[in-house]
């Protein structure tokens, strides 16, 4: 219909008309299909900062490619593992990034929705809606993302 007439199906305007999206982009249909459990690190370790240095070394043993930050019940910061051994631990937040909180049950298009809206470059997967300790389960970047649907989004 478009190279006949110039105009969209028809199926199309009437979805259009009921404020109704049709996409015929194929990343798109994937990024709203693949769930964020299927692409996120789950290579990651928690320590309090106000933990004792021996329980620093003991999280960095297990050898993780993050590291985040407990403030009680809450996880306050999140930065790569390596930069750790590079930075000493009382300037560890300098070297914090920004984190989005993103549901284990959310999708890659979701999840990127949300690294964009807090203008992140990580997201920390949740059971809950909050980043607890005991609810994170990984980790997910924006490459990652990317690496899934095999684009550049």
């Amino acid at each position: 219909a478009r190279a006949a007439f110039g105009q969209d199906p028809i199926f199309v305007a009437i979805l259009r008309g009921r404020g109704m999206d049709y996409r015929f982009d194929p990343v798109a249909a994937l990024l709203d299909r693949t769930g964020v459990a299927a692409a996120m690190n789950g290579r990651f370790a928690i320590v309090d900062r106000s933990s004792p240095p021996a329980r620093w070394d003991e999280a960095l043993a297990s050898d993780p490619d993050w590291l985040l930050l407990a403030d009680g019940d809450s996880i306050g910061a999140v930065l790569r593992a390596q930069a750790l051994a590079e930075t000493p631990r009382d300037a560890v937040g300098r070297d914090a990034l920004p984190f989005a909180i993103v549901s284990l049950h959310a999708t890659l298009g979701e999840a990127l929705r949300g690294l964009d809206q807090a203008q992140a470059p990580i997201a920390v997967v949740c059971s809950g809606d909050a980043a607890r300790p005991g609810e994170v389960c990984g980790v997910i970047e924006r490459q990652q993302i990317e690496a899934a649907v095999g684009y550049r989004v």
